[in-house]
């Protein structure tokens, strides 16, 4: 979705499905240790100093559930719902 336009009154329903498997860290390139990880100044200045929790791997399946509805020419709405078990 978010790749094409749709005119007035029109409709679109759409289901997606994405799996994604990562492991280990990498910084600027390189294979960093989960240990340097949370050494590291946390960019989110709203947030601890540095990262207190570090991944070390992630392996996701998830199902998105779209709808579209354009009202008027210059406007699309937009519900989309997530379903990660």
């Amino acid at each position: 979705m978010f790749d094409h336009y749709h005119k007035k009154g029109e409709w679109m329903i759409s289901a997606r499905q994405s799996h994604i498997e990562m492991s280990g860290n990498i910084f600027n390139g390189n294979a960093i240790s989960a240990a340097n990880v949370m050494l590291m100044p946390n960019s989110l200045s709203s947030q601890l100093a540095t990262h207190p929790i570090v991944p070390e791997k992630i392996n996701m399946k998830m199902t998105m559930m779209g709808l579209m509805f354009t009202p008027t020419n210059k406007i699309t709405l937009t519900p989309i719902i997530n379903f990660i078990p």
